[in-house]
């Protein structure tokens, strides 16, 4: 019984396990077509693909196993297999289907593409890739193009693909058919061959207009010329111009006309007399071989046309250069061309008028040729030869006499000329030559002048001077009167004629006898400064004299130190004509000087005894002095301890001829050193440094020195490096004071060690390090930790990773003695990188191909680290930087940082999107905009019948977007879809816009000019427009009014109206408005009646309330009119700048401005216009 019920649990066991097994595997989704087929233009997405559920759901895979779910909206790709699950995952083989998707746009299909013109190029050049092209002229339905279609430039044209019964959508190409338009330029052109040099002109020569121009010789374009063929005259030559590849089809047509330029002939010129009379061809004097047919132009008219024959004689009266230019006129290319022929009009020979001059013999040198008057010409000769060579005349050497110059002719001139200047002498006086007489102030007796005077001066001469003369010439003089000093004398001979009076000075010197000065006697001491002796002399003794006995200065200065008392004699000599010495005596006496002693100095120091001041002055010190400063002694002692020290002055009273005298002895005190009192000090082994003389007390003095010396080589104590011990500190004597000691005892306490501050780099990922085997081996255990985190293992201080914190942690060892504590730091620069994405970047353009780089881009390292992307969590290989993206598939992300090669302890996880937006559809292929209403890119989306945020180009290529603002051209524009993310849609859709203004309205010559009694309006100004073809008139009171006038609108004199043509058929008005201003001037006096009034009733009803003058301003604008009561008394003066009457007088010195009452008032009204005479009337007043 047991055995069976273990039987049948078995089989039961077995039935469950076989039923939940057939059960798991029936939830499976079952796929009836394996190889599925989709159309592109149909956008087929995951949720489109056919499978039957099983009741356990489906969802889909790119993987047979693993991988990631697939959402509905998942785009499927064509040659893809996809896999099917339930939603538990749990089939034990997933289900495939492979995709195929036909029909999507052919290849190679250009958005733009342009051709020559010149190809005639058809549908069929177009050649997309694929079977089954067709071309359309719209993108959506439209005809159905065949290949010969000829190509039009502008249009854009639609291909679509058809296999296995999908059809692509229709990709645009817009075509551009490219005709570089003839050249332009002249049709005849030029060309001037020189006669002297003859030119071979070419086809280089010939211009055109354009670019890449060829030429040829027929208007068929075959083969283009060289630029080296020769032209020939009067030939027509074809141009065409090129732009890559394209070369235009029309051509400029050339005509090249080559003229001979005429030869001149070649400068000529001769020389003519002054005198000359002839008549002269001017074409023979031109060198070369000139052309004949020339002019003749110049200063005097010439007679047989090119032959220029002149009649000299017109040029006799002037001298000078004449220029005559035979002259060839310009024709078409070739300039003018011209010679000159020079003539050169010679003076005859000149030598000027004769003449006579009458000299002196003492005269000046005289030039003759100035006598010969200023036509006289230069450079003739002499007869007889002058001793200067020349024409100057000197009377001292040169005869009296006719002396004649002769002028050779010039040129063609052939007489001398002569002229004879006729020169007279007259002897000069003499009244001798200047002379000196020199006398001593002492001398006596009568002296004759004349007898002094130099050479052999004339007698009967008269003299003048300072002092009286007698005896006539001879100027006999008084010696005895004379003065020391200069005296002139002038002697004067009277001159006859030509010859001036004649002079001689005599200079008479008076020199003054020697002076040695006055006898004198001084007194001196031997000390004093040296005394010039001259001085001691007079103020009038003479200098230049010398002593007896000499002075050791050898000079008049006398030092009483070195020369001796006693009588010293001053001489001086006597100067000729003078011969007497003079002589002086001056007696010096010398008193000998008080003596102080010599000045000293003294080093004391403040321990020693006193001392004797006045020992230290030396010998030869005189006693009976003063000290100052007093000593406190009040004798010479002098004690250190009392006494400062200083400069201490001995003096010595002065005598009757000598100062005091004076010495100094400098004293100076020095005090006895202190090295302070002796100290003990405990020290540890880490104790920063301590100087050794701070611990010293008793007010120590610095300066001194240790023994045994400190390693720091001062007083400063290292516990480190020096030993424990007693340290002596010495400060040495001065030389004047002993030395002086202190000791200082230094006991040391070995200091805890808890080793060494450093730094540790820990990566995120990294394994758990001991703190302490980072302090050094020197580091004693025991101590604690302190930081951030808290780290185990006691003193071994264990860093975790992924459990502590990096910073700063303390490891500190207790103190002992008298020491402290020691701690040391170890700084964990903990390295564990994170990046982060930027917002959205996980998203990206399908159509940008995006790249393993693009995502790379999108991450911020967090240390500007290495960035790696994975497939996996952990481990794997980075993908490369030029991997595709997926999408939907999540990449992970790893920074690594560069210095330490740390990486982050978790990868960053990112799902990638790709946007690819669907392509708009436009409602036009082709659109109009009226240029008034200024169109911008705005306006297009008008256009759009799909779409969620349309952007526009102006080429298919670009890639930066219009802004909506700029204004639409006539161009084709692109349109593409764009999501928020900046994704685009594969294709642009292109739309050609056409800009339309009319044509402004023109205005009639003179006619906007009306008469303001017509009452003319809109209707009226609209007859004086000329419209373009299907346009009707609209009018606005501004330029940029969007209000249209009413043509019944009366216009108002000086007001602008604006002029605007809209068309009927486009529907567009002209943007620009044509401007009106009316004047209502243009009034004839004999054409309309001036209407004046009769009555008139100012009463406030806005009913004929004033005397209105209508169109009186217009007819008669310069008219005035004057208002008189029945009593001839003016009320009112008016005029086309005043109101019109109202009732009320505007005379006020008369009525005020009061209202006037009713009654019947006079008018005078004056026209002021073609002497009409005034007219006069009457109107009535009711009120």
């Amino acid at each position: 019984m047991g055995n069976f019920n273990i039987i049948n649990l078995r089989l039961f066991l077995f039935a469950l396990l076989f039923i939940t097994a057939l059960g798991a595997k029936a939830q499976c989704p079952l796929v009836s077509n394996s190889n599925q087929i989709f159309c592109a233009s149909d956008n087929p997405l995951v949720e489109d693909l056919e499978i039957s559920d099983q009741g356990g759901g489906v969802v889909w895979y790119t993987e047979p196993t693993g991988g990631s779910i697939l959402g509905d909206n998942f785009k499927l790709l064509n040659g893809v297999t996809y896999y099917a699950d339930n939603l538990t995952g749990t089939c034990p083989v997933r289900p495939s289907v492979t995709v195929s998707i036909f029909g999507e746009p052919p290849n190679n299909v250009a958005v733009a593409t342009s051709r020559c013109a010149s190809e005639q190029s058809t549908v069929a050049d177009l050649n997309p890739s694929g079977a089954n092209i067709e071309w359309y002229d719209a993108q959506f339905d439209g005809n159905l193009l065949s290949g010969s279609t000829p190509l039009v430039n502008g249009v854009t044209y639609w291909v679509q693909k058809t296999e296995n019964g999908c059809t692509s959508i229709r990709l645009p190409t817009t075509v551009n058919l490219i005709d570089p338009g003839a050249p332009s330029g002249s049709s005849e052109q030029f060309f001037c061959a020189d006669f002297s040099n003859p030119q071979v002109f070419t086809v280089g020569d010939l211009v055109a207009n354009g670019s890449n121009i060829q030429w040829y010789d027929t208007p068929i374009i075959t083969i283009p010329l060289d630029s080296s063929t020769p032209l020939v005259d009067g030939k027509t030559y074809y141009a065409t111009q090129s732009t890559f590849p394209c070369e235009s089809i029309g051509v400029l047509s050339v005509t090249a006309i080559i003229d001979i330029l005429p030869n001149p002939g070649i400068d000529g010129s001769t020389s003519l007399c002054d005198d000359s009379s002839t008549l002269v061809n001017l074409f023979d004097l031109l060198g070369g071989a000139p052309d004949t047919g020339g002019s003749w132009t110049g200063p005097f008219e010439t007679t047989n046309g090119w032959q220029g024959t002149l009649d000299t004689s017109s040029l006799s009266a002037d001298t000078g250069s004449y220029e005559f230019t035979y002259t060839h006129l310009a024709q078409n290319s070739c300039d003018e061309t011209s010679a000159s022929v020079t003539l050169d009009i010679v003076e005859e020979a000149n030598a000027g008028n004769d003449n006579s001059i009458e000299i002196c013999s003492n005269a000046e040198v005289v030039n003759l040729f100035t006598l010969l008057g200023s036509e006289a010409d230069p450079d003739g000769t002499w007869s007889p030869v002058l001793a200067s060579g020349t024409g100057d005349f000197d009377p001292s050497i040169d005869a009296p006499g006719n002396y004649t110059y002769t002028v050779a002719p010039n040129g063609p001139c052939t007489e001398d000329d002569t002229a004879t200047i006729t020169v007279s002498v007259e002897l000069a006086p003499s009244p001798g030559s200047n002379s000196s007489l020199s006398l001593c102030e002492d001398s006596s007796g009568l002296i004759d002048l004349f007898d002094e005077l130099a050479g052999n001066p004339d007698t009967g001469g008269t003299w003048d001077g300072p002092l009286e003369l007698i005896n006539g010439y001879r100027g006999t003089l008084d010696a005895a009167v004379l003065n020391v000093g200069s005296l002139n004398f002038t002697y004067t001979v009277s001159g006859i004629n030509q010859c001036a009076d004649a002079v001689a000075v005599l200079t008479v010197i008076v020199t003054a006898n020697p002076y040695a000065g006055e006898d004198n006697t001084v007194n001196l001491c031997s000390s004093s400064g040296t005394i010039d002796l001259f001085e001691l002399l007079g103020a009038n003794a003479d200098t230049g004299g010398f002593w007896s006995p000499a002075l050791v200065s050898g000079s008049n200065l006398f030092d009483p130190s070195i020369d001796n008392a006693g009588v010293y004699t001053y001489t001086t000599n006597a100067v000729a004509p003078c011969t007497q010495n003079d002589q002086a005596q001056v007696t010096v006496l010398i008193e000998q000087a008080p003596n102080a002693g010599t000045d000293t100095e003294l080093d004391l120091c403040s321990s020693q005894g006193t001392i004797d001041l006045f020992a230290a002055l030396g010998i030869g010190a005189e006693s009976g002095g003063t000290w100052s400063p007093a000593l406190n002694s009040g004798t010479n002692i002098f004690d250190p301890t009392t006494d400062a020290s200083g400069i201490y002055t001995y003096t010595v009273a002065a005598t009757s001829n000598c100062p005091e005298d004076s010495a100094t002895v400098d004293i100076n005190v020095f005090s006895q050193n202190n090295a302070g009192n002796d100290v003990v000090v405990e020290l540890c082994t880490n104790d920063t440094p301590i100087d050794l003389f701070s611990l010293l007390t008793g007010d120590p003095d610095s300066g001194g020195s240790w023994s045994p010396a400190l390693n720091s080589g001062t007083g400063l104590f290292d516990p480190g490096t020096d030993n424990a011990g007693v340290y002596v500190y010495t400060l040495a004597g001065n030389g004047i004071c002993a030395e002086d000691t202190a000791n200082v005892t230094v006991s040391l306490d070995i200091a805890p060690n808890a080793g060494n501050d450093t730094n540790v780099t820990i990566c995120g990922n990294g394994v758990a390090i001991d703190l302490f085997s980072l302090l050094g081996p020197e580091a004693d255990p025991g101590g604690v930790w302190s930081g951030p985190s808290e780290l185990t293992n006691e003193d071994q201080g264990t860093f975790n990773p992924s459990e502590n914190l990096g910073g700063n942690y303390v490891y500190t060892v207790p103190g002992n003695g008298g020491c402290q504590f020691a701690s040391s730091t170890v700084s964990v620069d903990f390295i564990n990188p994170i990046p982060v994405v930027v917002p959205d970047g996980h998203i990206f353009c399908r159509l940008d191909n995006p790249t393993i780089e693009d995502l790379i881009s999108n991450i911020i390292p967090s240390s500007n680290g290495v960035i790696n992307v994975y497939e996996t969590e952990v481990g794997g290989t980075p993908l490369l930087l030029s991997d595709l993206l997926t999408d939907e598939f999540t990449y992970y992300i790893e920074e690594l940082e560069q210095v330490s090669s740390c990486s982050g302890t978790d990868r960053l996880s990112i799902m990638v999107q790709l946007n690819e937006p669907e392509t708009p559809i436009l409602s036009e292929t082709n659109a109009n905009f009226c240029a008034v209403d200024q169109p911008t890119v705005n306006d297009l989306n008008g256009f759009i019948v799909s779409g969620t945020n349309v952007i526009w180009f102006n080429d298919a290529s670009a890639t930066v977007p219009l802004n909506p603002t700029d204004a639409l051209q006539n161009q084709t524009y692109f349109a593409k879809d764009e999501d928020p993310f900046g994704c685009a849609s594969r294709v642009s859709l292109p739309i050609t816009i056409q800009i339309i203004d009319t044509a402004i309205p023109i205005l009639n010559p003179q006619r906007e000019e009306y008469c303001a009694l017509d009452r003319a309006s809109l209707s009226d100004l609209s007859n004086d427009v000329t419209l373009p073809n299907n346009s009707i008139l609209r009018w606005y009171s501004t330029e940029s009014s969007s209000e249209i006038l009413d043509m019944s609108d009366l216009l108002m004199d000086s007001s602008t109206y604006y002029a605007a043509s809209f068309d009927t058929i486009t529907g567009c008005e002209s943007s620009d408005r044509l401007m009106v201003r009316v004047d209502f001037t243009s009034c004839d006096p004999d054409e309309y009646d001036l209407l004046i009034p009769d009555g008139f009733s100012p009463n406030g009803d806005n009913i004929n309330d004033v005397f209105d003058l209508k169109g009186a301003e217009f007819l008669y604008e310069n008219y005035k009119i004057e208002i008189f009561n029945r009593y001839g008394n003016l009320v009112y003066e008016g005029n086309k700048n005043t109101p019109p009457w109202d009732g009320t007088s505007n005379k006020s010195s008369v009525f005020g401005n009061a209202e006037l009452p009713s009654g019947v008032y006079f008018y005078v009204f004056y026209f002021n216009r073609n002497d009409i005479p005034p007219k006069q009337g009457h109107v009535y007043l009711n009120r």
